[in-house]
């Protein structure tokens, strides 16, 4: 699904979820660049954006549910769900109680 402004959109449909973070911090988000309907490779966008939750299998049935695909990873570092955003951004989210 394409919208109009993806990191936007993705942004208010997880806003709902408890993100940790440290202060200070900011998310800058530039116009001009190219949108993908699937993932951009490492060499058109070295940048992953990783939202910690509280609880990430819970997060990632919710995006599920709104027709984001996800992909659930457990590491013996931690347990992390990958997904692009509507412009072909790589995300992820990273569950703060196993990291």
């Amino acid at each position: 699904m394409r919208h109009e402004n993806g990191c936007q959109y993705l942004l208010k449909s997880i806003r709902n979820h408890r993100l940790k973070y440290l202060e200070p911090n900011y998310l800058m988000i530039e116009t001009g660049g190219s949108a993908s309907a699937v993932a951009k490779s490492l060499e058109q966008n070295p940048v992953c954006l990783r939202f910690n939750v509280d609880d990430v299998e819970k997060s990632a049935a919710e995006l599920h549910s709104k027709g984001v695909s996800v992909k659930l990873r457990k590491e013996v570092w931690g347990t992390v769900v990958d997904f692009v955003d509507p412009d072909g951004n790589r995300c992820s989210l990273r569950d703060e109680t196993t990291f």
